[in-house]
């Protein structure tokens, strides 16, 4: 199948963790994910077992969200670490960085709109397993928070 880009709004929440764990749940009740298994999940845990082999291709295939922005990824220490058992970075969201977000939207505030219309340059930037968030602005107000990412096989 290949990995999925996806993407959600949701209202801006100074507590991105918070915002992404009720994100993950309103995700799973609506039942907005891919599963080859056509039943009803109670957790995200039973989804995350019953795809381990594909993922949801959507944020519930990710572990964690952190106020860092990426660094520079090596995929063969990543993939080293993840089969000895050891810490890895996949399933993390991170917070786009001011270059990554003048390369993306010409700003460090972005709105809304200008965000659609420059999805395609985010997940030009993001590597399957992984994903980015950014506060949307309506003026000077943050109003809304961004998630993106790649996942899914």
């Amino acid at each position: 199948m290949g990995g999925s880009g996806w993407s959600y709004f949701v209202a801006y929440d100074s507590d991105v963790v918070g915002a992404f764990a009720r994100l993950q749940q309103d995700v799973l009740s609506r039942g907005d994910f891919y599963s080859h298994a056509k039943k009803k999940f109670r957790s995200l845990e039973q989804l995350r077992e019953a795809q381990a082999e594909e993922g949801t291709h959507s944020i519930i295939d990710m572990l964690r969200v952190t106020a860092e922005p990426a660094g520079e990824l090596d995929p063969q220490a990543e993939l080293l670490a993840a089969m000895l058992g050891g810490a890895t970075s996949y399933g993390t969201i991170y917070r786009m960085s001011d270059a990554e977000l003048e390369a993306c939207f010409s700003t460090t505030r972005p709105t809304r709109s200008i965000i659609e219309a420059n999805t395609s340059k985010v997940f030009a930037r993001i590597r399957r397993g992984y994903g980015r968030y950014t506060p949307v602005f309506d003026g000077t107000a943050a109003v809304e928070l961004y998630f993106a990412g790649v996942s899914g096989d």
